[in-house]
């Protein structure tokens, strides 16, 4: 379904939320952020304070220094006053999607470029591309999206002759 393997993602377990988007990716869209695209590779932005690696630690970093703590990778249930992000990997070592719970218990998730879906779980989208939750962190949900540090743009391409 969309071009991803997601054998778990049904007609019935999720809908779209919103069209195609290539200016933003799931990291973006898990921290409300719809103007830039964040990973830590050379591709997209990432915090200047943090190494571009592609390492769920480099996540982990990432959404501590915007707020968020590690919880329990079973506690997905509401929780009232957090919101709360799962970080998927492949075979629990190389990350490959960030979801975001919504405030009535649902998901949403951005498909890499593609559309935003709202989902009824984290399971919807395990066993396939996206691997397996191998994090779940949660902030205090004060309002409004995290503050996030100085984002250094992507690096230049350079062509050399």
């Amino acid at each position: 379904m969309y071009g991803i393997d997601l054998p778990n993602l049904t007609a019935g377990n999720h809908s779209i939320t919103s069209p195609q988007d290539e200016h933003y990716n799931c990291v973006s869209h898990a921290v409300h952020e719809d103007q830039v695209s964040l990973w830590p590779d050379d591709n997209n932005s990432w915090p200047e304070e943090l190494p571009r690696v592609e390492t769920i630690d480099a996540f982990v970093r990432f959404f501590t220094l915007i707020g968020f703590e590690e919880i329990p990778i079973t506690a997905t249930k509401i929780t009232p006053g957090y919101e709360k992000i799962a970080i998927f990997a492949e075979a629990g070592a190389f990350p490959t999607h960030v979801a975001r719970q919504l405030d009535g218990g649902r998901w949403t998730s951005k498909l890499g470029i593609l559309v935003d879906i709202g989902h009824a779980d984290l399971h919807c989208l395990e066993g396939g591309e996206y691997g397996y939750v191998v994090r779940l962190m949660r902030r205090r949900h004060h309002g409004g999206p995290p503050k996030l540090p100085k984002i250094a743009p992507q690096k230049p391409l350079i062509i050399r002759p």
